[in-house]
């Protein structure tokens, strides 16, 4: 059985870790780009590191991928756990709370940003996996819905996620 405790302090750990370091393939390109802001960009990111500040005002909310094996036990639900871990690190940090109770009439804000976004994969064996996407709420804001016939053609389908993107790209926050 795995113990909630310790999902929880790892899941903490990771997502202060993502929002306060730059991936290092990141790192490496922003070092070489010398366009508009790059010393901005580059100074923001040693910052970040070093001060545990976020690298994006815009700290959003959790996204879990989750694979559980099928032998796997845990001691509790995994949701709560995962939930456990986002309002830790985002309480203890300085993080916006980017969550609403109910989204349609009061949106009051739920003030740890939980509940956060679970997907559960099951797979066989006895491996848990989880990984997650910080999410700036800008992200959201963008999506579209296309009613594609079943006969279009790939190419068809690209141009219009091409398009979709290039349309609105810009006004949202990564990933896009």
């Amino acid at each position: 059985m795995i113990k909630a405790s310790s999902i929880a302090g790892k899941v903490e750990t990771a997502l202060v870790k993502a929002n306060t370091i730059m991936d290092d393939k990141i790192k490496s390109s922003l070092k070489l780009y010398t366009g508009p802001f790059s010393s901005i960009l580059n100074e923001n990111s040693l910052l970040a590191e070093k001060l545990k500040l976020p690298l994006c005002q815009d700290t959003g909310f959790i996204e879990f991928f989750v694979f559980i094996g099928e032998e796997v036990s845990l001691e509790e639900p995994l949701s709560d756990t995962l939930d456990t871990a986002v309002r830790r690190a985002y309480s203890k940090n300085p993080y916006r709370y980017s969550i609403v109770k109910d989204p349609l009439i009061h949106r009051e804000n739920t003030g740890d940003n939980t509940p956060s976004v679970v997907h559960t994969f099951m797979v066989s064996g006895r491996e848990l996996e989880i990984r997650f996407l910080v999410k700036g709420g800008g992200s959201e804001n963008l999506s579209r819905l296309f009613m594609l016939n079943p006969t279009t053609s790939q190419e068809e389908f690209i141009e219009t996620i091409a398009n979709s993107i290039s349309e609105g790209g810009a006004r949202g926050c990564p990933p896009l």
